[in-house]
């Protein structure tokens, strides 16, 4: 049996691994059914030096007539690199949705600002832009990892 651990090289292959088990193949998941499993990734111990869950919408404006709602469920992990100083990654599971209402907001919540992962999780499933995604006309789905300064990135940029 593999044990699991999230680091930063090893946080994106436990996730598509959990995804893969699950029976879950990019790039048409559910939200839902990926929530599931993204739940118990954040339960997967991390051997980071900071590791925090995120919950992220944006909109996506390629084509002003038809823009696109991006919703994140992620983990931010930062590890030591010694000399070399620190290296920071997103994992997650990034969904895209079309025909979302045109008044959804943009939002960021990370699980540092809540008291305890379980709050997190409760404000996360309570936000709009999550009920949203549950029912949302889904585009499509799949397993990321961002680098910090990567251009696609959210405005707000990594957490801090």
């Amino acid at each position: 049996m593999i044990e699991l651990r999230a680091t930063t090289l090893t946080a994106l292959p436990a996730l598509q691994y959990m995804l893969a088990e699950a029976g879950l193949e990019a790039p048409h998941f559910s939200f839902r059914s990926a929530w599931e499993v993204f739940q118990r990734f954040l339960a997967v111990p991390s051997d980071a030096a900071d590791d925090v869950a995120g919950f992220q919408a944006t909109w996506v404006r390629e084509n002003a007539l038809d823009p696109v709602l991006e919703v994140r469920l992620c983990r931010q992990v930062t590890d030591a690199r010694g000399a070399f100083g620190t290296t920071t990654r997103v994992v997650g599971v990034e969904f895209r949705f079309e025909g979302a209402p045109d008044d959804m907001d943009e939002t960021e919540l990370w699980a540092s600002d809540f008291p305890s992962r379980k709050a997190f999780v409760e404000q996360v499933e309570r936000s709009r832009e999550f009920q949203y995604a549950l029912e949302g006309r889904l585009i499509e789905s799949e397993a990321m990892v961002l680098e910090e300064g990567d251009p696609q990135e959210l405005k707000g940029g990594l957490r801090r």
